[in-house]
């Protein structure tokens, strides 16, 4: 599953406003994205992509889109406070059962928390 845009777009408003030099954490998080250098580092090597800069935007970008693609996400604060946030949605007001059971199928690791508590009706 691709991080969509809109995804994308909280999680850099939420980390840095948008900001491609905001510093957080006490100077240890910079960026678009707010990467720390040894987790920049870490997920690059093994992201297979050695030749990317820890304040180049764009290399934050796209790491951090790769990150969440493979399961990385948690790395950031509002990227779980984003996925919270869309599982109450779906709590709050949930698909039908058919619904629900063929999107788990087609994309299981969207609900994977919903997905223990699938009997709605």
């Amino acid at each position: 599953m691709s991080m969509s845009i809109d995804d994308a777009i909280e999680v850099i408003e939420c980390e840095s406003g948008g900001r491609h030099d905001a510093v957080g954490d006490g100077g240890a998080s910079v960026g678009i994205v707010q990467f720390q250098k040894a987790t920049f580092n870490w997920m690059k090597k093994i992201a297979g992509k050695p030749n990317y800069s820890w304040k180049n935007p764009i290399h934050q970008l796209r790491l951090m889109t790769w990150a969440v693609d493979h399961g990385y996400g948690n790395h950031w604060t509002c990227y779980r406070h984003l996925k919270k946030k869309q599982v109450y949605a779906i709590l709050k007001n949930p698909p039908s059962t058919f619904y629900l059971e063929e999107s788990i199928r087609y994309r299981p690791e969207r609900y994977s928390v919903v997905k223990e508590t699938r009997r709605w009706n």
